[in-house]
């Protein structure tokens, strides 16, 4: 059997339009991170700091988390009101 692969793919074609950058930073990342909830804490730390190279990654991480809990409440509500 060949191996299998799981691929993710962060479009950043968004951050043209959306001023600041770091909002489309934010939501890009916090995107891909929501969609990877398996994604092992070293894995995702190694991301981001590629990613932000020399940049203060606690605020960034800080800025994504929240980003993401707050996308996931969004969705629960959305969930309660449909059933």
């Amino acid at each position: 059997d060949a191996p299998v692969f799981d691929i993710k793919l962060l479009d950043l074609e968004k951050a043209k339009k959306i001023w600041p950058k770091r909002l489309a930073i934010e939501k890009d990342l916090s995107q891909l991170l929501r969609h990877m909830p398996g994604l092992d804490p070293g894995a995702s730390e190694k991301l981001l700091a590629y990613y932000f190279a020399d940049s203060d990654l606690t605020g960034w991480r800080q800025r994504l988390n929240q980003a993401i809990l707050a996308k996931q409440a969004k969705q629960q509500q959305k969930a309660k009101e449909v059933a």
